[in-house]
C-alpha cells in the first residue's frame, strides 16, 4: 500500500530537487491541500522556517537566465512566476547593470563578426530583441563594434 505524504513534506521533497517561489509552489501543491488557507499557512511557515524563499529563487533565475537573455524577457519571467514588485525590481538594477556584458557575449557566441551589411546588422537586431535585451544595449553594443553612432534602426516587433 503507497505512503500519502503529507503536504509540508510533499512540499519539501519540492524544495529539495529546486528552488521555488512562493506562488508557484501554492500552485503544484494547491491539488493535495484540503483548503486554500492551509496552504496559505504552510507557505508563511515554509517562509519562515527558511525553506520558501522569493528572494533565492529570483537570484538563481536570474543568475542562469542573464547568460543567455536580456532585460525585458528575465522581468517577464519573474513577474511570471508571481514575485513580489519588490524583489523583481532589486533584479533589474542588477540585471541592468550587467546587460553590457551579457549582450555582447550572447552575440559573440551567436554571430562573432560585425555585420557586413543593413540586412545583417537587422538579423542581428532581431536576435537580440528576441533574447529579451532592450534597444539601448543592442545599440551601444553595435556602436562598440565600431558600427556608426547614428545607427538607423528599423523597427522591430518589441517584446511585452
Amino acid at each position: 500500500m503507497r505512503n500519502k505524504l503529507t503536504l509540508k513534506s510533499r512540499a519539501i521533497g519540492y524544495l529539495a530537487r529546486r528552488e521555488y517561489a512562493g506562488a508557484e509552489l501554492y500552485r503544484k501543491l494547491l491539488p493535495y491541500a484540503e483548503s486554500g488557507d492551509q496552504l496559505e499557512s504552510l507557505i508563511r511557515d515554509l517562509k519562515s522556517e527558511g525553506y520558501l524563499s522569493d528572494f533565492r529563487f529570483a537570484q538563481q533565475l536570474v543568475e542562469i537566465r542573464s547568460r543567455k537573455f536580456g532585460i525585458r524577457r528575465i522581468s517577464h519571467e519573474l513577474k511570471k512566476h508571481g514575485l513580489s514588485a519588490e524583489v523583481v525590481d532589486v533584479f533589474l538594477v542588477q540585471i541592468k547593470a550587467e546587460e553590457p556584458d551579457h549582450i555582447k557575449s550572447v552575440w559573440q557566441k551567436k554571430f562573432g563578426h560585425p555585420a557586413g551589411d543593413v540586412l545583417e546588422r537587422m538579423k542581428q537586431q532581431r536576435f537580440l530583441e528576441n533574447r529579451g535585451f532592450s534597444r539601448d544595449a543592442i545599440r551601444q553594443l553595435f556602436i562598440s563594434l565600431g558600427e556608426s553612432e547614428d545607427l538607423n534602426f528599423p523597427v522591430v516587433d518589441e517584446m511585452g
